[in-house]
């Protein structure tokens, strides 16, 4: 934290001085012509306090992409064949080049560090849901988890899970219903609809559909089991990608290509383009203040927020003094502040620090 003291800084003489000392008044808590732009600090008449920027960095060097194996299973946001069709990687035969942005982690795997925070953690796929339950709601369906013979809850009394034999579709049965007219002891048994291949696992019923009971059954002429889908066809629902990390189901869905340990190559440095500029504040400053320092009335009316916004008054004890604020405005304003500086400094990759004494 910083406060800028505008009696002290607006005392300067030199170009940069009296560019300096219009920032300050920007950042100060200033009381001008009985008014202030900082109604409501409660900071005193002469400082302001805010958070500068970080250091900025600027590079012109070219610099190549990286890629580099990865010895572990990925989710690739995309089919097999859209996996297949990627470069090659020339550096690591028989993997394919994939991007940070396409790949994401599987749940309970381990990274190597050189490429783990290359890959995008699961919870950032599309659609990321944290139970099956969640899932099921998205697509309109309710989900039944059946065990062997296609038993679904409660051994005596739960619903049953069966398949059609003649379509390979498969039904979910009251099981009143289905002792007394479907399952092998009913006496009505015509080998139709089979329990005991009923694969464990989940099935899906669609939203507003019930299971017909008993009275249902005799009202319905017979029709006793209503249609449910099977994993795979409640995966084909879903519009986008989506992983489901659900640890009471113990294991992951997802609809995403899972990609072979060992065969593919996460993109770990990207090539940089001609004018690279960073703020180490991170993404949110990315708005440099370009106020005309030598409008002073404009200055002390300009809003001046405690975080997020660059002011070249941080920097310009430190910024070559051959460059007026004017001339950095525009550069920034056009994407060419590393080109400015470059043919300023004849550097090409340098850092400048923000000035955090009092003034």
């Amino acid at each position: 934290m910083k406060k800028r003291i505008l009696a002290l800084a607006l005392a300067g003489t030199t170009a940069f001085s009296v560019f300096g000392a219009a920032m300050s008044a920007n950042a100060a808590n200033v009381y001008w012509g009985g008014t202030s732009s900082h109604i409501g600090a409660y900071d005193g008449a002469y400082y302001q306090s805010y958070t500068p920027a970080g250091d900025i960095t600027w590079d012109l060097r070219e610099t190549t992409e990286a890629y580099t194996e990865v010895a572990a299973p990925l989710y690739f946001a995309g089919t097999e064949a859209e996996f297949n069709r990627l470069p090659n990687d020339e550096n690591n035969v028989g993997n394919k080049k994939v991007s940070s942005s396409d790949v994401y982690k599987v749940p309970g795997t381990t990274y190597d560090a050189s490429v783990s925070s290359h890959i995008t953690d699961y919870t950032k796929a599309p659609s990321y849901y944290t139970s099956v339950n969640a899932f099921a709601w998205n697509i309109g369906y309710t989900v039944y988890d059946a065990s062997a013979n296609g038993v679904v809850g409660d051994s005596s009394t739960g619903p049953i899970v069966a398949v059609n034999k003649n379509t390979g579709k498969y039904y979910i049965f009251d099981r009143e219903v289905w002792e007394t007219y479907y399952g092998s002891n009913s006496g009505h048994y015509q080998e139709i609809y089979v329990n005991e291949t009923t694969p464990e696992g989940l099935y899906f019923l669609k939203n507003g559909t019930s299971i017909p009971d008993m009275d249902d059954y005799k009202e319905n002429n017979g029709n006793g089991g209503v249609e449910v889908l099977t994993l795979a066809q409640a995966i084909d629902q879903h519009d986008g990608y989506f992983i489901v990390n659900d640890s009471s189901y113990g294991e992951t869905i997802t609809n995403m290509y899972s990609i072979p340990s060992g065969t593919a190559s996460v993109q770990t440095r990207a090539y940089d383009s001609d004018n690279y500029v960073s703020v180490d504040a991170g993404a949110g400053y990315t708005t440099l203040d370009a106020v005309d320092p030598t409008d002073i009335d404009a200055v002390l009316e300009e809003t001046v927020y405690p975080s997020g916004v660059i002011y070249l008054y941080d920097y310009y004890d430190n910024i070559d003094s051959r460059l007026d604020a004017d001339e950095i405005a525009d550069a920034w304003a056009d994407g060419e502040f590393a080109q400015l500086m470059y043919e300023t400094t004849g550097k090409y990759t340098d850092t400048i620090t923000p000035v955090t004494s009092y003034r």
